[in-house]
């Protein structure tokens, strides 16, 4: 009785294993572009209302090209003032005058990643 009882929890956990491995696989994907577009909305947001009271200022931002272009394509004609630095990396980093926002898409990929462990 207990060898068949370590077998089936044995099973059990092999299973789990695969089932949670093939979800992960299937919306791993779907849920970071879903969080990096939210990210960048709200990026974006931050900017205008920082921007709200200024007319001529700098902004500055590094990471990766695919999140500028939400970034730039979210502020509209204000992206003509941005200064872009490509950098490797999944966040993107603004500055704007003595501000700095950041999103935390590293921070929340390796999040997902213990979790689905």
């Amino acid at each position: 009785g207990a060898a068949m009882a370590a077998s089936l929890a044995a099973a059990e956990d092999r299973i789990l294993k695969l089932a949670t491995d093939s979800v992960a696989r299937l919306l791993g994907p779907i849920l970071a572009e879903d969080v990096a577009h939210r990210s960048v909305e709200s990026l974006a947001q931050a900017i205008r209302e920082s921007l709200a009271d200024r007319d001529a200022i700098r902004i500055r931002v590094r990471g990766p090209r695919p999140l500028f272009d939400g970034l730039a394509a979210a502020l509209g004609e204000r992206a003509a003032d941005a200064q872009f630095e490509e950098q490797p990396g999944v966040d993107l980093s603004v500055s704007v005058g003595d501000m700095l926002y950041e999103t935390r898409l590293g921070e929340w990929s390796a999040g997902l990643a213990e979790a689905l462990r």
